[in-house]
C-alpha cells in the first residue's frame, strides 16, 4: 500500500496480539543497507542534483534509480533470506519490489507510470506465498500524516499494483480497507491464517 495507509501500524498491531507468529522486516533496508546502494548513491547522487532535482531525499533517488536499485535488492534478498534458515516460518515485510516498478511517484512535477520493463522485473521478483494489499481513502491518508504522493498518485499506485500482482500471483490475496478500526484489520488477516 502506499504511504501513511497503515502497513507498520497493522504489523505491528497484529504482532504484539500474540495472534501470529511470524518476523517483520522493513523492506527499504534491505536495499539501503546494502554496500552496493551506498556505492551508487555516493558517485549517482551527484547527477541526480546536476539535473535539477532538489532535495535528493532517498525517496526520490530511489525512485530515480528505481530499476538499478531492484536488481540490488533482488541480490540482497536472496542472501539473508534464500540461504539463511529462520526459525519463524512467517515473515511480514511492509513493501515489496512492486514499489520499484513505478516511476515519477515521488516527482509530482512529473507523470507517474510504470517502468517500460516492468514486465521483465516481476519475471526477478520473488514468489510469495501471501499478499496483503492495504487501502485507504485520500482523505484518511492525508489525516495521518502529511503525504508526499498526490490523490491521483495513490489512485495510480492502488490500481497498478494489482495489475502488477495478476502477472505473478500469490497463493493468498488479502485487501483491506485500513479506514476501519486496527482490531477489524487484525481479524480479517487472523481468518486467512488457517491457509498458512
Amino acid at each position: 500500500g502506499p504511504d501513511g495507509v497503515g502497513k507498520t501500524t497493522l504489523i505491528n498491531s497484529l504482532l504484539k496480539s500474540k495472534r501470529i507468529k511470524a518476523e517483520y522486516y522493513r523492506f527499504k533496508r534491505m536495499s539501503r543497507k546494502s554496500i552496493f546502494y551506498k556505492i551508487i548513491r555516493f558517485f549517482l547522487i551527484g547527477y541526480a542534483e546536476k539535473s535539477g532535482i532538489d532535495r535528493m531525499d532517498k525517496n526520490k533517488f530511489d525512485d530515480l534509480f528505481g530499476y538499478l536499485i531492484f536488481f540490488i535488492t533482488v541480490i540482497r534478498y536472496r542472501l539473508i533470506f534464500v540461504f539463511k534458515q529462520f526459525p519463524v516460518k512467517i515473515r511480514f515485510s511492509d513493501r515489496f519490489f512492486y514499489d520499484y516498478f513505478f516511476e515519477n511517484l515521488r516527482f509530482p512535477e512529473k507523470e507517474t507510470k510504470l517502468r517500460a520493463n516492468f514486465e521483465k522485473m516481476l519475471g526477478y521478483s520473488p514468489e510469495i506465498y501471501w499478499m496483503i494489499h492495504l487501502y485507504a481513502p485520500y482523505d484518511v491518508i492525508l489525516n495521518r500524516k502529511e503525504n508526499e504522493l498526490t490523490k491521483e498518485d495513490i489512485d495510480f499506485y492502488t490500481e497498478n499494483i494489482f495489475k502488477i500482482y495478476l502477472g505473478k500471483p500469490s497463493r493468498i490475496y488479502t485487501f483491506i480497507n485500513t479506514s476501519h478500526e486496527i482490531d477489524y484489520c487484525i481479524k480479517i488477516i487472523s481468518m486467512n491464517m488457517d491457509f498458512l
